[in-house]
């Protein structure tokens, strides 16, 4: 599929949009582009989901930290995006339900929490609120002196699978979008813009016109538009073996700098998140934890579940992602804000970045209709976007395959962590099924027995970046 879809853009070559980036950010306006009558292309310069969008913290949520900051208004969109998605894409996007533990003498806490709750609700419309005291919910291994709960509901997803459906769904509509096309140049005078795209397989360079270019870059945006105060910020994450039998997510607080972090199931193991620290590494390289954040991490848990003595042994894999975000000149990182930037030049080219998973139609609906200004296309009326979300198979050689054949796939790190998910939650990251499946997989593929051995090296050498540091 992703051959033909090479083929289609070269031999079409002119455009009303292409889309530089392929996270949920780009997804979301190439769809919501196509859906708008507009004749677009996206291009990624590595796997689509490859930064951000496949390393988030999986939750579709307003954000309830950020009204303590006094962003309402991002929380606000957030949580009205969140209730959008939950009905629009339940195969992607499901409920979970949070506790919030209080401990004995944290009145304020307490009346903060219920405060803030009040106010998720009322942005969404429904009350999901409720405490209740300890005797009736007990955690396993939670610490003794928690003599309550505040539960409420949020929602989880699988980012990088959020992010390619979005993205088939353009394609369906008549879009084209391509992954390992790296946009390396533009001409930007007159109304006809000029962009170079190299395909990172051959190492061809191709040529595209079009009237309008959006930059969706994420941490990549500056480099495009020097002019934005981009600050990078790493969060880190633990999967960690299901030593504790949580069935719903728990917020928590950290002892030491008092960040908001959680801990919840995912995938037959527990997540725990975030980290939130600046990233000064070049992004083109792989992000990964560093000991300082492990140790950070398992501190909270330790002291939130006592009783577990979760230690490194108990840790399965970790991942990072880096955040775009607007640099104010807060010290902490975590008090920088979350919301998007976005600037719009006269020549018909749009810098977006920033914001959140959540709010990424939001931020597309405002860029679309931003391009319509400049372009003779009458905007049509939206088409239906929603096409079917097909689950990959729970046997693993069959979702190897499945992700083979459907998922837009270049090289093999791209099925094991951004398809299946198979090299995350698994000690023997998917080996095993990898070798049963890899018959069929080198005929889907078209591979030798060359390619299959320097895939697999790469993909050891990427797993790397995926666990404990040395």
């Amino acid at each position: 599929m992703r051959r033909e879809l090479l083929e289609r853009a070269e031999k079409e070559r002119s455009f009303d949009l292409v889309v530089i980036g392929g996270g949920i950010t780009g997804a979301g306006i190439f769809r919501r582009a196509v859906a708008s009558g507009l004749k677009a292309l996206l291009v990624e310069q590595r796997d689509f989901a490859w930064g951000t969008s496949s390393r988030s913290g999986k939750m579709v949520h307003g954000g309830l930290r950020y009204i303590k900051q006094g962003q309402c208004k991002l929380t606000y969109h957030a949580v009205r995006e969140r209730e959008r998605l939950l009905k629009e894409y339940p195969e992607l996007v499901s409920p979970l339900r949070f506790a919030i533990p209080v401990r004995r003498g944290e009145k304020l806490n307490r009346l903060l929490y219920k405060t803030g709750l009040t106010l998720y609700d009322l942005f969404a419309g429904r009350k999901s609120h409720t405490y209740v005291e300890n005797s009736k919910s007990t955690i396993f291994g939670m610490r003794q002196d928690v003599e309550g709960f505040y539960t409420f509901h949020d929602a989880v997803t699988d980012d990088a699978a959020l992010t390619l459906h979005t993205i088939k769904e353009g394609i369906s509509l008549g879009g084209i979008a391509i992954n390992y096309a790296k946009a390396v140049y533009w001409e930007r005078s007159g109304k006809i813009k000029s962009v170079i795209v190299k395909e990172q397989e051959t190492g061809k360079e191709i040529e595209f016109l079009t009237q309008t270019i959006v930059v969706a870059a994420g941490i990549w945006s500056d480099m495009w538009d020097a002019s934005i105060p981009l600050r990078r910020l790493r969060g880190s994450h633990l999967i960690i073996e299901k030593k504790i039998p949580l069935e719903h997510a728990v917020a928590l607080i950290h002892p030491h700098d008092k960040r908001p972090l959680y801990f919840m199931p995912w995938m037959g193991k527990l997540l725990l998140g975030t980290t939130d620290i600046d990233h000064f590494d070049n992004p083109n390289r792989e992000p990964a934890i560093d000991r300082q954040e492990v140790e950070y991490l398992l501190e909270a848990l330790n002291f939130w579940f006592p009783e577990t003595e979760i230690t490194s042994n108990d840790i399965i894999s970790t991942y990072s992602g880096v955040r775009a975000v607007l640099f104010k000149g807060k010290r902490d990182p975590s008090k920088e804000t979350r919301d998007h930037i976005l600037k719009v030049y006269d020549d018909g080219i749009v810098v977006i970045t920033g914001g959140k998973l959540t709010t990424f139609d939001y931020m597309a609906k405002k860029v679309v209709g931003i391009l319509h200004r400049f372009l003779s296309v009458k905007k049509g009326i939206l088409k239906k976007t929603a096409i079917a979300f097909t689950p990959p198979p729970e046997d693993p050689v069959e979702a190897i395959l499945h992700a083979a054949r459907e998922g837009l796939c270049l090289h093999l790190e791209d099925i094991m962590i951004r398809r299946t998910r198979l090299a995350l939650p698994r000690k023997d990251k998917g080996f095993p099924a990898l070798e049963r499946a890899k018959p069929a997989l080198i005929k889907i593929l078209n591979w030798d027995e060359a390619r299959w051995v320097k895939e697999i090296e790469a993909y050891q050498k990427t797993l790397k970046n995926y666990g404990l540091p040395l």
